[in-house]
């Protein structure tokens, strides 16, 4: 097993920049997400860590080796890195046999014989594949191919695995197949692995940590729990389905509160502090984050439990079989809310456009965003001033 640092990584194609001076790290055993938008540079930290870009400028060490520095010229190529690699395209070649591709990389690491075919077996064994040795690789179908590919890249025992998003050509029951087996696969060699996805569930299964990328920048790094509950600015909430992002500005901060004014809805409200994903103070402007599916649709304003309550009036509801989705009005506000099936069956009177109602989400399913930004301070009245000068 091998860790991964990367340091002060730089990456620009003319007068674009790719990626701007990231800082990561995959510890030994680790498997550690990429997770983020298209053109987010997620691929082309990938690349660079494999070797098949080149840096701006960084460091990239693997284990205790340094196979990139830019200010002491070190560039090590990629067949000499000990990773192995799982492109998103399968990449393999229609005139070898799935037993050929797979001893493919052990030939050019001159390993033969006996043994590059007693590995390539076992490796093939390992993913299920055997008994398709002698078959043409890309006569399988999509999960096969992508499993051989796994298994070409797995037989020179590398160090490190790397994924450049594996399951995206694959329909839906394939991808839950073959992310299954990269899962068991990673468990069962304890080798670390990076891997690129832009798929939020896909990366929440997989991983032991999520580093979330926008236009090369690494935006939050966390545990999948941490992530998904806890998003430390706008856009990782956006990008991990908060979809109501209300502003907001802290006017105090107690140990185990927060008072907020919500301008928009016209409210103000206390929530507890563990819902702050960051340290706050009075003037902050943050985001009040909360998911539709964590928010109720209620007739009458209820008691008891602290939870964030908002008035509004049912602007439109989307009937969809399994949930109910209500667009609602909350002053200047809009708040969309997701029914489960469950709950709007045991609805007594069905909610219609035009209803006013109260929106309800208990107080640890809110997150409070810290935005970076104070609010603007009210400007002193004259007759202070005028004191304050004579």
């Amino acid at each position: 097993m091998s860790s991964v640092t990367v340091r002060g990584l730089d990456k620009r194609f003319g007068e674009y920049q790719a990626i701007g001076g990231a800082d990561l790290t995959a510890a030994d055993g680790e498997f550690v997400t990429l997770l983020g938008e298209s053109g987010c540079g997620k691929t082309t930290t990938l690349r660079c860590i494999a070797g098949l870009e080149t840096p701006t400028s960084g460091h990239i060490a693997i284990g205790d080796h340094v196979v990139y520095d830019s200010a002491r010229r070190i560039d090590v190529q990629p067949e000499r890195r000990r990773t192995g690699m799982v492109f998103q395209s399968y990449a393999l070649w229609p005139h070898l046999t799935v037993l050929e591709t797979v001893l493919y990389p052990l030939r050019r690491r001159k390993v033969r014989g006996k043994e590059a075919l007693q590995r390539a077996r076992d490796v093939l064994a390992t993913v299920g594949l055997e008994r398709f040795a002698a078959r043409p690789a890309t006569s399988l179908s999509g999960g096969q191919q992508q499993r051989v590919a796994l298994a070409r890249a797995l037989v020179s025992r590398p160090e490190l695995m790397l994924y450049d998003e594996p399951l995206s050509n694959l329909d839906p029951s394939l991808r839950r197949q073959v992310r299954d087996e990269i899962l068991r696969m990673h468990r069962f060699n304890g080798t670390t692995s990076i891997y690129v996805t832009h798929d939020l569930e896909e990366a929440m299964h997989l991983s032991d940590r999520i580093i979330v990328m926008q236009s090369g920048l690494l935006e939050q790094s966390g545990t999948p729990a941490e992530i998904f509950a806890r998003p430390t600015n706008e856009f990782v909430a956006k990008f991990v389905g908060f979809e109501n992002l209300l502003a907001a500005t802290v006017t105090s901060v107690f140990a185990s509160d927060i008072a907020l004014r919500i301008p928009a809805a016209g409210v103000e409200v206390t929530l507890p502090a563990s819902t702050a994903t960051g340290p706050l103070a009075a003037g902050d402007e943050v985001m009040v984050a909360f998911r539709s599916a964590n928010a109720v649709v209620v007739s009458e304003r209820e008691t008891g439990g602290p939870r964030l309550q908002l008035a509004g009036v049912i602007e439109r509801v989307d009937f969809l079989g399994s949930r109910n989705e209500f667009r609602i009005v909350s002053g200047e506000a809009s708040l969309r809310v997701a029914e489960s099936e469950r709950d709007y069956r045991r609805q007594q009177i069905r909610r219609e456009a035009g209803a006013d109602i109260w929106v309800e989400v208990d107080a640890d399913l809110c997150s409070v965003i810290p935005t970076g930004r104070r609010a603007p301070q009210s400007a002193p009245e004259e007759s202070a001033v005028a004191g304050a000068v004579a």
